[in-house]
């Protein structure tokens, strides 16, 4: 979790908006990205411009949305509580 965390905040500026379309790893990514992040809802029709957070499953199962694209990817966690996670852009 921390490396792409800290790979998240590198690549953001701070003025760039970042979301979670994530509930599972709220806590620990906030503290490492060191900023607010807030939680959002929808299918990637209904989501504005910026950055999201998700968990790669969900990811793919979007098959490439129009107007999205893949920005950066954790790499895989060995572990039955954390997903791996993709930082993704909608422009």
């Amino acid at each position: 979790m921390r490396p792409f965390a800290l790979a998240v905040r590198e690549r953001l500026r701070p003025t760039d908006r970042l979301s979670l379309l994530t509930v599972d790893e709220e806590i620990p990514l906030i503290f490492y990205v060191g900023r607010h992040v807030p939680l959002a809802t929808g299918r990637p029709e209904e989501l504005g411009t910026g950055y999201y957070l998700l968990d790669q499953r969900r990811w793919e199962e979007w098959a490439g949305p129009r107007g999205w694209e893949e920005v950066l990817r954790s790499g895989h966690v060995f572990s039955r509580h954390r997903r791996d996670l993709v930082l993704v852009r909608r422009r």
